[in-house]
């Protein structure tokens, strides 16, 4: 994921792991075998989590600089 997201926008990168996330989801609610269930809930964790660290970024980067921790509008 990291080698992926070092090449792709922000953007772009959270738009494919959601998109990899609901698959991974679907996949996963429809599985004939558990072992394909277990394999794709780890594929949508492996999402999920990368997912959150790089919105979490990028939800820090919207925030303007002048207004810090601690200072009201």
């Amino acid at each position: 994921m990291t080698v992926l997201g070092a090449r792709v926008t922000r953007k772009r990168m959270l738009m494919l792991l959601m998109g990899l996330f609901v698959v991974g989801n679907v996949v996963s609610a429809t599985a004939p075998a558990f072992g394909v269930m277990l394999a794709d809930r780890v594929i949508a964790s492996l999402a999920h989590g990368a997912f959150f660290g790089i919105g979490s970024v990028v939800a820090a980067d919207l925030v303007a600089h002048r207004r810090g921790p601690g200072r009201s509008p």
